[in-house]
């Protein structure tokens, strides 16, 4: 989990004081009572967000998640409540049905990164670049169902019967994914362009609140947050504040890091916004295109194949671009805006690598023979050749990228 930290103090303020008590309403809902149970069993009394999630990826529904968020000054009591009843914590944890994936958490940056054990909501992120001939624009959703869980005054939880979201928010955890861009800004942190957005951010409910995530084009993890205030029931008028006990997260899953290479290549292209660990990662057959073609052009020319950028370990669009300031807003500077300082000088912004499906590829000693007998064998290895700069670009046979043939 990430700490809570000073930079969401803020949003505590205004937190209202306590109404007269009204009638006890116990009745749990069909579809979480069972979440109701449970809390009453770890002993927590606090108040409780039970976050329904659905993502519907590039058109298709997953499996629903159940999450759960609560008062960030009390995150550390439910953490002990689970400490201290293991069995029912274990129950829980099943009725929550983490999210899970299969990237190999041991060569990940795992200081910034959940473990898949520890994250509640899971889905990939949009694409909303990919071609017409691979199916068009992609934007994937979390459909969000939330109810509410409080304390009447004599100590009994209840379901919250209504009440008004006074405001949803997505915030960035800094460092996640492999992007090290920033993360002093909580306006940049927060901007619906790098998290996605809610839709709607605030309303009123009875019994629960539908709101939808836009995912965005970056894998990241996210926090959320909720401001409630209850209508109805004993703490009519009261305002309540909740965070995730564990963060969400917008990932491609399954991708492997190229070895570090040797005789025949070397790795090159990290930078302080994107190690050269974090950047080195691809799909398996991609990898193993990289590796024969290396040997192959090794053995004919004597020389070394510099491989520069794949995709980042969770793969998303490559590079978040910046943060700036125009007419007193904060906006957010993709690669394709023109913030090419941001983006690596490079007219076409990384648009590409984002699957693991892409490479930047280039020889070590630039003689005209050397030339002719890289680009011969790239041919031969990969599916699509572009020349980009001061490399090529290749793709490989499972990329959306490639034109149609």
């Amino acid at each position: 989990m990430r700490p809570f930290g000073g930079r969401l103090l803020f949003l505590l303020a205004g937190l209202a004081a306590c109404s007269p008590d009204r009638p006890v309403n116990l009745q749990p809902t069909p579809a979480n009572g069972d979440i109701l149970r449970l809390i009453e069993e770890i002993g927590f009394r606090g108040p409780v967000a039970i976050v329904t999630a659905t993502p519907i990826e590039d058109g298709h529904r997953r499996a629903t998640k159940r999450s759960l968020m609560v008062p960030p000054a009390q995150r550390d009591a439910f953490g002990a409540a689970l400490r201290a009843h293991p069995a029912a914590a274990a129950r829980l944890t099943l009725a929550l049905q983490q999210a899970d994936e299969i990237t190999d958490p041991n060569q990940i940056d795992s200081l910034n990164n959940t473990r898949r054990d520890s994250l509640q909501v899971l889905v990939a992120p949009s694409i909303l670049n990919r071609p017409a001939s691979a199916g068009g624009p992609v934007e994937n959703l979390v459909q969000f169902s939330l109810e509410f869980l409080d304390i009447d005054p004599n100590g009994n939880i209840f379901f919250v019967p209504g009440g008004d979201i006074d405001s949803l928010l997505l915030m960035a955890r800094i460092h996640s994914a492999g992007h090290y861009h920033d993360g002093s800004s909580l306006l940049e942190d927060t901007l619906p362009r790098r998290v996605g957005r809610f839709d709607p951010r605030t309303g009123s409910f009875t019994t629960s609140f539908q709101t939808t995530w836009h995912v965005p084009e970056f894998s990241q993890e996210i926090n959320h947050t909720i401001r409630l205030t209850e209508r109805g029931g004993p703490n009519d008028g009261q305002t309540r504040f909740f965070f995730n006990v564990f963060p969400y997260a917008s990932r491609v899953t399954g991708l492997h890091r190229i070895p570090p290479g040797g005789a025949t290549y070397v790795r090159t292209g990290g930078t302080t916004e994107h190690p050269e660990d974090f950047n080195d990662w691809a799909v398996q057959p991609l990898i193993d295109a990289i590796v024969s073609f290396a040997t192959a052009y090794n053995q004919a020319r004597g020389d070394v194949v510099r491989v520069n950028d794949l995709s980042l370990f969770f793969g998303g669009r490559f590079d978040v671009g910046r943060a700036s300031t125009v007419n007193g807003v904060t906006v957010l500077t993709p690669c394709h805006e023109g913030d090419l300082q941001s983006c690596w000088g490079n007219a076409n912004g990384h648009q590409e690598h984002r699957l693991g499906t892409e490479a930047d590829l280039n020889l070590t000693t630039n003689t005209l023979l050397n030339r002719a007998g890289f680009y011969r064998l790239l041919l031969s290895h990969f599916q699509s050749v572009y020349p980009e700069g001061n490399h090529w670009h290749v793709r490989d046979a499972a990329s959306i990228y490639n034109p149609p043939r």
